[in-house]
């Protein structure tokens, strides 16, 4: 017989802040669980209808008792509780296969169909906004249909993931360096995360002294940096689910590299305030 602070708890897996602090999430359904019990995820508990599993982690339940512990509509006849697997973006390897990006997905059922379609389609991780449906909720996990166990999902501050591809550019901002070396190394960064659909801005613009946005170079643009220019790295992606992202700064070139025109202009417009409030 199970205890009530054990329906407790597995009511409670419904809720995002309880999965992080007890560090669990819900599967449900026999062919789910043999399959979890197939993969390297650690199953904490299963709850079965009589006779359906077998072992230590197992605790038979009758109908009524799924009844009170199923977060289906129509309950099956076993539910386990499993611990969340810690994905590390770091440890995956995006230049050996094609990335997914997610920005902001919000309805469960849409993602756990998503990471189904990247499972069918053989794509091993999924980067999301921080704003995307958690993939251990449970309507996520039994939408997946088992696709949770292949496809690795990542949340991370895709503002962040853009400055990293800037980042990955700026060795190239430098006298006397081809602003071709810039573009190629931020698309490349794209091409190895998987989202080059979503790279068609330049992301070098306004080169020299007075020019606000055009020339845009390229990758096969022959021309090279001079001290002295000014230039705007505009990092985006467009067309992602759920919005465009962009990173935005202007540099002055110099021959150790580029210096950020922001501190410039912060104390230009601290100093306007204070003259005109």
């Amino acid at each position: 017989m199970i205890t009530k602070s054990e329906i407790q708890l597995v009511r409670s897996l419904a809720d995002k802040r309880a999965r992080t602090e007890t560090g669990l999430f819900l599967a449900e359904g026999e062919k789910l669980i043999r399959e979890l019990r197939a993969s390297d995820l650690r199953i904490e508990r299963i709850y079965a209808l009589d006779g359906l599993f077998s072992g230590p982690e197992v605790t038979p339940v009758s109908p009524k008792e799924m009844e009170r512990l199923s977060h289906l509509k129509t309950p099956g006849s076993s539910l386990a509780l499993v611990r969340m697997p810690h994905r590390d973006l770091r440890s995956a390897d995006p230049a050996g296969g094609l990335v997914l990006a997610l920005d902001d997905v919000q309805n469960p059922g849409n993602m756990g169909t998503i990471i189904r379609l990247a499972d069918w389609f053989g794509i091993g991780d999924i980067v999301c906004s921080e704003a995307t449906a958690d993939c251990f909720n449970p309507k996520v996990v039994q939408a997946t249909m088992g696709a949770i166990l292949r496809v690795r999902v990542h949340h991370t501050d895709l503002g962040a993931f853009l400055h990293d591809a800037g980042a990955a550019g700026l060795p190239y901002l430098k006298a006397g360096e081809p602003m071709k070396h810039f573009v190629g190394a931020v698309r490349d960064y794209f091409r190895r995360e998987g989202l080059s659909e979503y790279d068609v801005y330049p992301p070098l613009h306004g080169i020299g002294c007075a020019e606000a946005e055009s020339p845009y170079p390229d990758e096969n643009t022959e021309d090279v940096f001079e001290a002295g220019m000014t230039c705007n790295t505009d990092i985006s992606l467009f067309g992602l689910k759920g919005g465009s992202n962009r990173v935005e700064e202007s540099f002055v070139i110099t021959e150790n590299g580029a210096e950020s025109m922001l501190p410039f202009m912060r104390a230009y417009f601290e100093e306007w305030l204070a003259e005109n409030n």
